[in-house]
Formats: structure tokens, sequence, C-alpha cells
């Protein structure tokens, strides 16, 4: 199965036709729409009892940064590459993002290799990857 994000919509969506998929700490549901043509396209299996782990990486923002994550970006690329061929939807967010309406977030696209911004699910686990202020 592969599950694709309309930038349009502000949506995702899944391309297998008689399933239902479910997202994240909060059982977002993830629809099926037919066509998905000219939309970035995510690899990734259905989990028992077609719920898809979701795991979000917070970290600093740096608006020097063509995406505005800061942070070691190689490292969170590949875990969310690796993250991602075993069926867990990866993605980077910042703490600003825990302030808006619905949580924005980063997924690394590896046909466009760089930081897609989406609307995300709520993450069933948040890996800390702020740095220490010291204190």
């Amino acid at each position: 199965m592969n599950i694709f994000y309309d930038i349009r919509t502000e949506n995702w969506h899944h391309t297998h036709e008689n399933a239902d998929l479910f997202a994240g700490s909060a059982k977002e549901e993830i629809s099926y729409k037919k066509d998905h043509s000219n939309h970035p396209l995510i690899p990734i299996t259905i989990f028992p009892g077609n719920r898809m782990l979701v795991v979000g990486i917070l970290t600093v923002s740096n608006p020097k940064k063509e995406s505005g994550l800061g942070g070691n970006l190689t490292l969170f690329r590949d875990l969310s590459l690796y993250l991602l061929e075993h069926g867990i939807l990866t993605y980077a967010f910042t703490g600003n993002a825990l302030h808006s309406e619905s949580l924005r977030g980063y997924v690394f696209s590896s046909t466009s290799n760089k930081w897609i911004e989406c609307k995300m699910p709520l993450p069933d686990i948040v890996y800390n990857r702020i740095p220490s202020s010291g204190l």
C-alpha cells in the first residue's frame, strides 16, 4: 500500500481501495483516493488492524535552512527513510507546531530529496532531539 499527501487539500490518502487505515495516537483515518497522480508517494506497509505507527522527531527551528528545521537533518532523514521501510510514518517538527491549530511537520521525500511540510497526525511516539540548554 502507498500513502500520499495532497498538498492542495492538506490530507493524507492511501491507494488500496478496500482498506481502512488509521494513523497516529488519535487514530486519524487515512482515506482512499483513486487519483493520486502528481503527488509525492510514500511507500508504507499495513500494520495489523490497519493501524499505522507514527513517530515525530521533535527538534529546534532554524530559519536559515530551507525547511526551517534545525538539528541533525542527515540523521533525521536516515531515520525517517529507515522507519518508512518498516511501515512507520516519521516526520520532524518543532515546538512551534504544538501551538498551532493542527500539527504541522516535515516529511522527507526520497523522490524529491527534500523535506515537505505537511499537516500531520499526532505521533504515537515523540523522539526528543532538542539539544540540551546546559541547565
